[in-house]
């Protein structure tokens, strides 16, 4: 593929992701529950990846030491 093909193929894709989300968003942040939880759904997207990350550390870290 040369890079004319990729860097449309990058944009086109990048657009999608962009207008999906964005609807996506719109479409929720009007839902009355994502309303009244928002700050608990912030919280558990920001602890749930920080979690993961740290176990896969420890894990790692284990097994590097034997």
């Amino acid at each position: 593929m040369n890079r004319a093909t990729f860097t449309w193929y990058n944009l086109i894709g990048a657009l999608i992701w962009v207008g999906g989300l964005g609807l996506a968003g719109y479409w929720f942040g009007n839902l009355p529950w994502v309303q009244t939880h928002l700050s608990k759904i912030i919280w558990a997207l920001i602890i749930g990846p920080g979690l993961i990350a740290l176990v896969g550390a420890w894990r790692a870290r284990r097994r590097a030491n034997g």
